[in-house]
Formats: structure tokens, C-alpha cells, sequence
């Protein structure tokens, strides 16, 4: 390597080990943070010890259906049947059923066998034919069978508006008359004291009351039940009641102020068995086995009213402290073991950090951790259908994915704030001696503006270094016009400058880069490219070139910049959206050795290049699927985020777009073609830190693909949501929150590191902020079309002004309006049929608040960029006008 390679250029040196000062600080750290969050996941140890019982229980309701079976599939069987009586018939002596499905027969024969009476019930209200079928089996049912004690003409039939209270009283006398056994109906309490005809015409009241429904306090569930009971007794004195269903859930949403839970299911269960043995009260008590399939119609809580679950599991003792979550040490456990193990890996990279510090870190990583852990705990808390089922999956692995989003974001805002940056370059500019390394200057241009590509010409000629060559190839351009002034530019500047032209040429960009390399100066050392839109300064190779002294340097990058407009709003918003990059998360990559490497102001070691087969054509961003090629060989990279160069910013937003998408869609390329090395299943000498930061790069697009998903998802749940409120609720809040929580706290991430960072106004900030959410549908685009397809067609992004119209912008945002559109209309109709009151509701709404946000924001880009060149139309115009004014003169 010649002279210069020789001057000033400091190398990464190897981190000692960590100081004992420093490690008693990290081990500290992590003990306090585990403390915080052990005392966090200590409030799930909720107990409550009410009133023993240790006698029976006088009936129960019972349901036969195991955990995936409902009413309307295949019957249960009878060794299943047989199981839950033999269990059931050691707590109670009496059995409530609903209706006369074809296993009653033989229900009814099992629990003679083990002494267990029966109240047997006829599901009707259906229609005549249905109806007449279950009265006519219950005729017979207790005809044949002794231990039918009792019999109920239907449920919650008057409720329902199933029949007239005149059919339901001929039904009852039908069946009293042919079977000569008490029968009744079953209603809620305030049904008996509206129809006092029906009940002169029963034997006895069966009576619902369930103070849950009714919003009811746990504490003040047992005197709300004594206080109906004795309405019903002072308004018949001589009819016998039995409570014929009076229970509480273990789980389901809040009504009023009645919550359901484990240990208030408990309580009631035990503190009413106790009211009922004192006042001798006849009840059935709601109910044995936990059904599934009752979630359609009531929500989750139809689901959770047994006092064993549908495997036949004790949900909690009769005796003793009952527990909320009884396996909350498990899940600790395992949160607190992943919180630790992640936060240890930090601190290997971070190791100087206070304890405070160090602290906070690690209860956000904790904070994390119990959310990962959460969502699996809350599923296995639901009954949920195979179609539900799938639901929840996708929820989950979105979360993750958020998750995942949430934590590398916390990693980089704790880096910025806190972790000097100790991974930089020595670069003095010096006069280079006649002996400098050759540099071969590759300028790729197809089809560009003429006199923009003269000045990264001219540019380059001005460049203080001694040894140097530049090549233009212009491909797939045959407009004469475009690529002959160019020739003509590059004979005139002289013998360093060469030009070279394909009318058709294969592998767009990466093509004419590798039609470069063969053409190149058989000197060449260093291969240099420079976009055709730059201007490049004078001080450029002779400042970075002495970095490649050290021999195992591939790669020198210096930021792809642009000019900074002054009074446009909509390149403002693009200069300071491509900012945040170049000026904060390239400095943190640059710290792991894992830059993305660009298209421009990029210097790479020849006999590197040569190494790895040059620029790869089958991927549209060439550039950065070199610089991960180079790194996965072993090579290092340095970045240096002074700008030597500037070019021009997309002139307008189709362009922004596009230039966008590309890079996205290329990235997903990579991403398939090195993802196995990537995620270390195929041999690579990328190290843990490099691989986190191309993964931990792309999950932003990648989420973005993930909410386009979900706000398609979201359209369809919110139309079935209006349409049937009932039986389709909302998510619940563990997955809404989230959502919520994360799209704030991604958007305050950003004006903090732009607040350290980058020295801009805060109008820029936020002109930032909305340039790169509107970009979000065409990122996710990008994604799943890179992800689903293998090739796309490579669009440069246009140089110079654009003579679009004004209206024209709109254009470009025609799919982003009308998802927008659909948004708001999807809220507007579900806030007028949903509760507001509910939390998961308002919660939705919310949701779609953000889930309209990106498409909002892409509108107002595009409004903003019309309005930018609706000015300059009207300035252009009132020239030509004072132009033609002096022409007349």
C-alpha cells in the first residue's frame, strides 16, 4: 500500500474486560431491577380466605359438553357422562339440565345408579315442531325415570320473548297432567313479579337471580339476593322457590360494579352455600362444568360460570386461602429469567453505565419481558374456538413483532443518551504525495439530466488527489440528447475521465457498476461511487483514503446528504426525515461494525470487491447487499458522518415514494437471500452485534407491513363489530393498549433523539416525523411485495424539477385516501353502535385512530407538496408574464 496509507488512522482496539468497578456496578443494576420487577409481579398474589365449606352442595346445574363440544355438533358420550356424574354425584345429590337432547336417556339412568336426583328441563321456544319434540321426550323421560323429581317447561322462555305467557302455561298443565310431577319455569326474578297468572299456574317458582347481570357488588351480592327472595315470598306466600340458577363467573368483562374473577367466584360460592344452609333455602347453584360454547352468546364470561373448569379441574378449594393466579411464581420466574438474560447482553456491549442508569434500563427490558410473557398466560386463560384460536395467534405474533420493535428502540435511545460513541476515525485532511493508492470513481447515471450530471462532473475534477480516474456509464438510455453532452463533458475535462454508453445494458445499477470494474485501471485500489447528482467536496479522497491503512478496512462510508431547502416545506420534510438516519442510526450501527453501506460517497477496497464477485444484480439496492456481503466475509467497515458530498432531494412525493419502496423492496431481498446467515443457521462471520442490527434495521418495515395487515383486519372485525355488537365484542385491552402505548412512545423516541442529535427546529422535527409516517403504506408494500415476489423493476429516483401539476400529487396518494376514508367510516359507524363506556370499545376506537394516522399523514405530504409547486407555478408564471410585458415594450 503506498505513502499515504501510511499517515494517521486510528483502529478499533479490542474492549478490555470489564473492570471489577464495572461489574459490581452491572451485577447491581440487575439486582435492583429484578427487585422492581419481582414487586411488580408480586401484586398478582391476591388471596382472600372466605368461610370454609366442607358439606354439600344441594343441586347444580349441568351441561355434559366437554371443552370444543357445543349444543348444536355431536353428541356427548356416555362413558364422558358417566365420568362427570361419578365426580359430581360426591358434592351434590341433585342435577339441573336444560333440555332433551338424545343422551338424556341415558344421563338419567346414570345418576339413578349413583342417587342423584334430577330437575329436568325442556328447551322450547324454538318453533312448534321442536318444541313438541322436547315436551313429548320430557313426558316420557320422567314417566321412566323415578329420580326425575321435578320438571321445567322451558328457560327464560318470557325473557326471550320465545312464546306467550298464555302457550308457556298450556305447556306447563300439559306436562303436570300427563307426567303428575311439580312443573314449573325457569325466569329471572322480575319476570315472576310481572306475570302473577303464571305463577298461580306452577307448582313452584324457579327463580334466576344473578347479581353479576345486574352490576351487583361481591359484597353486596348475598344480601341482593335475600332482598329479592323475600319480594318473590311476600308476593306469593304459599308458592315454594327454588333459586333454579345463582352463581358468579370466574372471568369476563366488569358490569357495573360487579368484576369477575377467581377468588370473588370463590367467595360468593362458599359465602352463599353458607346463607342457604342457615335460611333453608332451595337453590341450584350455576354451575358444574365451565362451557366453552357459550362465549358466542354471552361473551367470555358465559364461558367461566362453573366451579370446575371443562377439563373437570378444581378451579379452587371449598376450603382455605383462594388465589387469584395461583401459578404467578412460575411466570415470574420465567419473565424475570428472560428480563435478566437480556439485560446481561447489554451490558456486555455497554458496560459503563451507572447503577441508576443501568437500573432503568433494566426495568424497561423487564417491562418487556412481562409483556412477552403476558399474552401466552392471558390465552390459556380463555376458552377460545379454532377459528378464535387463529385470531389470537395473529394477535400475539404481532405483539411480538411490536415487542421486538419496542425493545430495539429502547436499546437505541439508551445508546444515544447514555453510551459514548467509541468507535470513530481520525481523518486530517493532508496534502497526499504522488504515491497515493489509485482510486477508480465509478458514476453510474441512466437517462439524467444533462447539466445536473455536468456539475458532479466538474466537481469531481476539482478533487485535491493525484492518482484517481472517473468512469461514466450511462445505460439503458437511447435518447442521444441526455447521454451525448456528457461524452462531450468527460473529453473536454480531460484524460482522467472516461465515458461509456449502452444503449441496453442487464443488471440496472449493479450492472454498469460491474461494467466499471472491468474496465477500471488495472492500478485501481480503491473503487469509488458517487450518485450522478452530487457534488462532491475537494477534500474527499485525501481525507478517507488513509483510513484504509488498515488492512482489514473493505468498506468507508461518508453520509448520502442533500442540498437543505429553504423554502420548501416538502424537501424539508424529506432532508430532515433522511437526517435522523445518517446522523443517529448510522453512528450507533458504525459502533457494531454494521453500517448499511450506499450507492454514493461510498470507498471500497478493490481487491475486496473482487473477493466477494462484486455488486450483486440480482438485488435492486446493490449497494447495501454488497456491504453485507463484505462484512458476512469477514471484512470491516468504518463510517465517517461528515457529509463530502451533497445531491438533490426527490422533487416531489411520487418520487419520495418510489425511492422508498425500492429501498425497502431490496432490502427484503437481502433479507431472503441472507437471512439463514443472518439468524446464524448458515455459516457466516457476522458477529451477534452485526446480525442485531440488520434485524433490529428492518423490523420498523416490517412492522409497518404488520399494520397494513391489521388495518385491513381491522376494517373487516369493525364492520362485523357494527353489525352484530353482541355476539363480536372488541379485543381485549392487552391487545388494544399496547398498540396505543407503543405508537406514542415510538413517536416521543424520535423527537428525543432528534433532541440530542440532530440540530434542527422543532417544526423540522415534526416535518420529519411526518415525512417517514407517510411513508408507511408504501413501506409496507414494499414489504410483502419483496417478501411474496423475486423481482421488481428498478426505478431511479428523477433529478431536477418536476413539471407535474399541482393536483397531480393526489394522484399519488389515491390508495392512502381511500384507506383513510374507509378508516374514518369504520369509525363513525361503530361509534354509533358501541358502548363508549366499555373500555375495549373506546379502546377500539382509538386504535383505528392510529391505524388512520399513517394514511392521514401521506395525505397532508402530498397536500404540502402541491402546495410547494403550486407556488412555484404561480412565481414561474408572473415571470413569463413580466417577460412578455417587456417583449411588447
Amino acid at each position: 500500500m503506498s505513502e499515504i496509507l501510511q499517515s494517521k488512522a486510528e483502529t478499533p482496539k479490542k474492549r478490555p474486560r470489564n473492570p471489577p468497578s464495572a461489574t459490581l456496578r452491572n451485577s447491581l443494576s440487575v439486582f435492583f431491577a429484578v427487585l422492581i420487577a419481582l414487586a411488580f409481579w408480586s401484586t398478582l398474589h391476591q388471596t382472600k380466605a372466605p368461610s370454609d365449606w366442607t358439606g354439600s352442595i344441594a343441586g347444580i346445574a349441568y351441561s355434559p359438553y366437554q371443552r370444543w363440544h357445543q349444543p348444536t355438533g355431536s353428541q356427548p358420550q356416555v362413558t364422558n357422562i358417566a365420568h362427570d356424574i361419578q365426580q359430581l354425584s360426591q358434592i351434590t345429590t341433585s342435577l339441573r339440565t336444560y333440555s332433551m337432547h338424545g343422551y338424556m336417556d341415558a344421563l338419567a339412568t346414570l345418576a339413578a345408579d349413583s342417587d342423584v336426583r334430577l330437575l329436568t328441563g325442556a328447551w322450547i321456544g324454538v318453533n312448534s315442531k321442536h318444541d313438541e319434540r322436547e315436551l313429548s321426550s320430557l313426558i316420557t323421560l320422567a314417566q321412566a325415570q323415578k329420580n326425575v323429581t321435578r320438571l321445567l317447561v322451558g328457560n327464560e322462555v318470557l325473557l326471550r320473548n320465545a312464546l306467550s305467557p298464555h302457550m308457556l302455561q298450556k305447556h306447563i298443565n300439559a306436562v303436570r297432567a300427563a307426567t303428575k310431577k311439580p312443573a314449573s319455569t325457569a325466569e329471572p326474578w322480575h319476570v315472576w313479579l310481572e306475570y302473577p297468572d303464571l305463577a298461580e299456574t306452577v307448582d313452584f317458582l324457579a327463580v334466576h337471580i344473578l347479581p353479576y347481570w345486574e352490576g351487583v357488588h361481591i359484597d353486596q351480592a348475598i344480601p341482593y339476593i335475600d332482598r329479592r327472595l323475600k319480594e318473590l315470598q311476600i308476593a306469593y306466600p304459599n308458592k315454594p322457590i327454588l333459586l333454579a340458577e345463582v352463581g358468579w363467573p370466574a372471568d369476563g368483562k366488569p358490569i357495573g360494579a360487579a368484576k369477575a374473577s377467581r377468588i370473588n367466584q370463590a367467595s360468593f360460592v362458599r359465602t352463599f352455600l353458607a346463607y342457604a344452609e342457615q335460611n333453608n333455602t332451595d337453590y341450584v347453584l350455576l354451575e358444574a362444568y365451565d362451557q366453552p360454547w357459550k362465549t358466542s352468546i354471552e361473551g367470555k364470561v358465559g364461558g367461566h360460570w362453573g366451579i370446575l373448569d371443562s377439563h373437570r379441574r378444581e378451579k379452587w378449594p371449598m376450603t382455605g386461602s383462594v388465589e387469584e393466579y395461583p401459578h404467578w411464581p412460575y411466570w415470574a420466574f420465567g419473565a424475570l429469567l428472560l428480563g435478566v438474560l437480556i439485560q446481561t447482553i447489554y451490558f456486555r456491549h455497554s458496560p459503563d453505565l451507572s447503577i441508576k442508569r443501568g437500573t432503568l434500563v433494566g426495568v424497561s427490558f423487564h417491562a418487556w419481558s412481562a409483556a412477552m410473557f403476558w399474552l401466552p398466560i392471558t390465552l390459556m386463560q380463555h376458552y377460545l374456538g379454532i377459528f378464535e384460536l387463529m385470531v389470537w395467534v395473529t394477535l400475539i405474533v404481532s405483539q411480538c413483532l411490536l415487542y421486538a420493535l419496542f425493545a430495539s428502540d429502547l436499546v437505541e435511545l439508551a445508546n444515544v443518551r447514555w453510551r459514548k460513541l467509541r468507535r470513530q476515525f481520525d481523518t486530517v485532511t493532508s496534502v497526499p504525495s504522488e504515491n497515493a493508492p489509485f482510486v477508480s470513481i465509478h458514476l453510474p447515471c441512466s437517462d439524467e439530466p444533462p447539466d445536473i450530471v455536468r456539475r458532479t462532473l466538474i466537481s469531481l475534477s476539482q478533487l485535491i488527489y493525484p492518482n484517481f480516474e472517473v468512469i461514466v456509464i450511462s445505460n439503458n438510455c437511447s435518447d442521444q440528447n441526455r447521454w451525448r453532452p456528457l461524452e462531450i463533458q468527460c473529453a473536454q475535462l480531460g484524460p482522467r475521465f472516461r465515458f461509456i454508453h449502452r444503449d441496453q445494458y442487464p443488471g440496472f445499477k449493479a450492472g454498469a457498476l460491474n461494467l466499471a470494474r472491468t474496465l477500471a485501471n488495472k492500478a485501481t485500489e480503491i473503487v469509488a461511487v458517487v450518485d450522478s447528482d452530487y457534488l462532491v467536496d475537494p477534500d474527499w479522497l485525501n481525507t478517507l483514503i488513509p483510513l484504509f491503512k488498515d488492512t482489514k478496512i473493505a468498506l468507508v462510508q461518508a453520509p448520502q446528504d442533500h442540498h437543505l431547502p429553504i423554502h420548501n416545506g416538502f424537501k424539508r420534510a424529506c432532508f430532515w426525515e433522511y437526517a435522523g438516519f445518517f446522523q443517529i442510526g448510522m453512528l450507533q450501527r458504525n459502533e457494531a461494525d454494521a453500517i448499511i453501506q450506499h450507492g454514493t460517497m461510498t470507498l471500497i477496497r478493490s481487491i475486496a470487491l473482487d473477493e466477494v464477485d462484486g455488486w450483486g444484480e440480482w438485488c435492486i439496492t446493490e449497494d447495501a447487499e454488497l456491504g453485507l456481503r463484505l462484512l458476512a466475509a469477514g471484512w470491516r467497515s468504518a463510517y465517517i458522518p461528515r457529509s463530502f458530498g451533497r445531491g438533490l432531494l426527490p422533487d416531489e412525493f411520487r418520487s419520495y415514494k418510489e425511492q422508498r419502496f425500492r429501498w425497502v423492496f431490496g432490502a427484503m431481498q437481502i433479507l431472503k437471500r441472507h437471512g439463514l446467515a443472518l439468524v446464524g443457521i448458515r455459516p457466516s462471520q457476522l458477529n451477534i452485534a452485526q446480525r442485531y442490527h440488520f434485524i433490529a434495521g428492518w423490523l420498523p418495515w416490517l412492522a409497518d407491513a404488520g399494520g397494513f395487515l391489521f388495518t385491513l383486519c381491522a376494517l373487516v372485525w369493525t364492520l362485523v363489530m357494527t353489525i352484530k355488537p353482541d355476539h363480536f365484542p372488541p379485543p381485549i385491552p392487552l391487545f388494544l393498549a399496547p398498540v396505543l402505548v407503543l405508537f406514542i412512545a415510538k413517536h416521543v423516541r424520535v423527537q428525543l433523539l432528534y433532541s440530542m442529535r440532530i440540530d434542527c427546529k422543532f417544526l423540522d422535527r415534526l416535518r420529519a416525523a411526518l415525512a417517514g409516517l407517510a411513508l408507511g403504506h408504501t413501506v409496507a408494500r414494499a414489504v410483502l411485495l419483496g417478501l411474496a415476489t423475486n423481482t421488481a423493476p428498478f426505478k431511479r429516483t428523477p433529478k431536477g424539477a418536476s413539471h407535474a401539476r399541482p393536483r397531480e400529487s393526489f394522484k399519488m396518494v389515491r390508495t392512502e385516501g381511500a384507506l383513510f376514508v374507509a378508516i374514518t367510516a369504520a369509525f363513525i359507524a361503530f361509534s354509533v353502535r358501541c358502548d363508549l363506556n366499555e373500555t375495549s370499545a373506546f379502546l377500539w376506537l382509538l386504535v383505528l385512530s392510529v391505524q388512520a394516522a399513517p394514511y392521514l399523514a401521506a395525505l397532508l405530504m402530498a397536500s404540502i407538496d402541491a402546495a410547494g409547486r403550486r407556488q412555484v407555478s404561480t412565481q414561474t408564471a408572473t415571470v413569463d408574464h413580466i417577460a412578455d410585458d417587456a417583449h411588447s415594450a
